[in-house]
């Protein structure tokens, strides 16, 4: 039988909790990914329900259960097929038990709580509504905006806005076929500072641990923050598995830097760092990425890479493109994408240039190098001044 009765919001910061724990977050969508050709779709994906309408105007929660039993009017037993609902939230279970004095809630699995960006099983759950507090075991969760699924053994949602997860993994793979997965110790969310912090990462390709860090900060918002951006991952047989893990250094509000450790299993550890500035008349970036040793060529690697523009007057702006690499095969062996291993010639150039209404003139230089190991110095452009 269906029933209605005031019940405080469900624990929605635990889906908050959840995504902003975890790589791969995104802003809410309406429909899940539909590109899964990496690693398949996850089972969970089955338990999804579609969009259920509520009104958004009250606070009371829909309740639907195949019975309801009360004995004196405060304790709630719902059994069979239960589910609550809440604008745009929802929680499903084989029972669930209500306590309107205490507002203590305990629900029995498997639990499902979906919200639009987040899907979760549980083996139960429990907890209070004032204060606002949930705890769960054997959670399994799949992002509904992104790809990305995973597990925590335990979680906690405290009434301060903080969560605690335990033994939690991420991956883009189903659980059947982990291609590649991210596992911490213990991950713990403040949404008041939107800080996340994460105890012994590691990353795991296949069953094999190939990266860790003891811990690792992240912001849980889009607030600009010093720490850890989400990793890149890749393969190739020339550079064996290849993972760069940005640390990002939120420096003043208008100038920051990102380090770029780049470990390549086939030929050594890399370097790169980036500066970006922006004022009132310039703005610019600058690229350096260093290996000190590549094992297969024995040799050192380098790439520079610096952009600026500075209006000198409201006629006139300097500009500056300046673009130079260590060897002719640097982009084929070092190259992250097909556009830069392609790369034939690389331009730079220093201008000064005007216009008016009427007019436009530009002084400057041009050079190239040559990025392409089976061009001849003959295909290299002249010099332009």
């Amino acid at each position: 039988m269906p029933s209605r009765f005031s019940l405080p919001p469900l624990p929605q910061a635990l889906a908050l909790a959840i995504l902003a724990a975890l790589p791969g977050a995104a802003a809410h969508a309406a429909n899940p990914p539909a590109d899964a050709s990496m690693c398949g779709v996850y089972p969970l994906l089955a338990e999804r329900l579609p969009a259920i309408a509520t009104d958004a105007s009250t606070e009371d929660t829909r309740a639907l259960a195949d019975s309801v039993h009360s004995r004196d009017g405060t304790h709630f037993r719902f059994d069979g097929q239960v589910s609550l609902h809440r604008d745009g939230d929802s929680i499903r279970a084989s029972a669930l038990d209500w306590n309107n004095a205490t507002t203590a809630w305990q629900a029995s699995g498997p639990v499902y709580y979906q919200s639009p960006s987040l899907l979760l099983r549980a083996a139960a759950m429990q907890g209070t509504s004032t204060p606002r507090h949930a705890s769960g075991n054997a959670v399994d969760y799949q992002m509904l905006d992104a790809r990305g699924n995973g597990h925590a053994s335990h979680f906690t949602l405290t009434a301060d806005n903080r969560a605690q997860l335990t033994t939690v993994s991420y991956s883009t793979c189903p659980p059947a076929a982990r291609g590649w997965e991210l596992r911490a110790d213990r991950v713990e969310i403040n949404q008041n500072t939107h800080v996340g912090r994460a105890h012994d990462v590691s990353l795991r390709l296949g069953k094999t641990p190939i990266f860790w860090l003891p811990y690792l900060r992240f912001p849980t918002s889009d607030a600009r923050q010093s720490g850890v951006l989400y990793p890149t991952l890749g393969y190739s047989n020339d550079r064996g598995f290849d993972i760069t893990v940005p640390w990002y250094l939120n420096l003043a509000p208008n100038y920051d830097a990102t380090l770029y450790p780049r470990l390549l299993s086939r030929r050594g550890g890399m370097l790169g760092v980036e500066f970006r500035y922006l004022t009132a008349h310039s703005r610019g970036e600058f690229r350096y990425d260093y290996l000190p040793h590549d094992r297969l060529a024995d040799r050192s690697r380098s790439l520079l890479r610096a952009r600026s523009e500075t209006r000198l007057s409201p006629d006139w702006r300097f500009v500056v493109n300046l673009n130079h690499i260590s060897d002719r095969r640097y982009f084929e062996d070092m190259g992250d994408s097909l556009s830069r291993s392609a790369t034939q010639l690389l331009p730079s150039s220093v201008y000064l240039r005007g216009g008016g209404e009427w007019w436009s003139a530009a002084v400057g230089a041009d050079r190239y190098q040559i990025a392409d190991p089976d061009l001849s110095d003959n295909y290299e452009p002249y010099q332009r001044l």
